[in-house]
């Protein structure tokens, strides 16, 4: 991922607003998907960013965010041809699945869920069923219908969400279910070893 820089001239005055962006492997070829707006950043805020990203999952995933070349291009746009469509929650579900990522979640049910011929794999699923239960605890019908397009898990994820609907939720819980006591096992260790972390971080302050 990297840092987009878009430069708008506003009132005789230029603003430069930032995105991040990554590179995603299409069928008509490399493309980049905005994953976030996150408007003007100063020295502070962009320092802010890259520790973020560093703490995701204890190594840097964001390398180099403001010194890509991408950053060196100004694009000029016309504000009164701007207009927001489809405005969608973000901040919640990017924690939640850096909190899945976090616990090695996408690792287990990778391995306990293997790919068969669906749209979305399971272990995917698996990912969605707890973001949702996380940022918006309700129904199964609830969250497809009400919840789901209303977040950019589509974009975050890679997914279509029209593929997932009630029954596919509903799904996705019995093929969890099977896993349960690995679950439990896999929870248990992480547990301990954040445990272990977080007493050394006491004794080193």
């Amino acid at each position: 991922m990297y840092l987009r820089k878009t430069k708008i001239f506003k009132d005789g005055k230029g603003h430069i607003y930032w995105s991040l962006v990554e590179s995603v492997r299409t069928a008509h070829g490399p493309r980049q998907r905005t994953v976030a707006c996150l408007g003007e950043l100063n020295e502070k805020q962009q320092k802010k960013w890259e520790g973020v990203a560093n703490q995701v999952d204890g190594k840097p995933i964001i390398r180099g965010l403001f010194d890509s070349e991408e950053d060196q291009r100004v694009e000029a746009v016309k504000i009164g041809k701007v207009r927001v469509e489809r405005m969608r929650r973000f901040g919640d579900v990017w924690l939640a699945l850096a909190l899945w990522r976090k616990l090695g979640l996408d690792e287990f049910f990778a391995k306990q869920m293997e790919p068969g011929r669906e749209t979305i794999d399971w272990d995917v699923m698996s990912c969605v069923s707890t973001i949702a239960r996380f940022c918006y605890p309700s129904s199964e019908l609830a969250i497809a219908e009400r919840w789901i397009d209303q977040t950019a898990l589509d974009d975050i994820l890679g997914i279509d969400i029209e593929r997932i609907n009630e029954d596919r939720l509903y799904r996705t819980l019995d093929e969890m279910l099977p896993c349960k006591k690995a679950l439990g096992e896999h929870l248990k260790q992480k547990y301990g070893s954040c445990l272990a972390a977080g007493l050394i971080y006491c004794f080193m302050m």
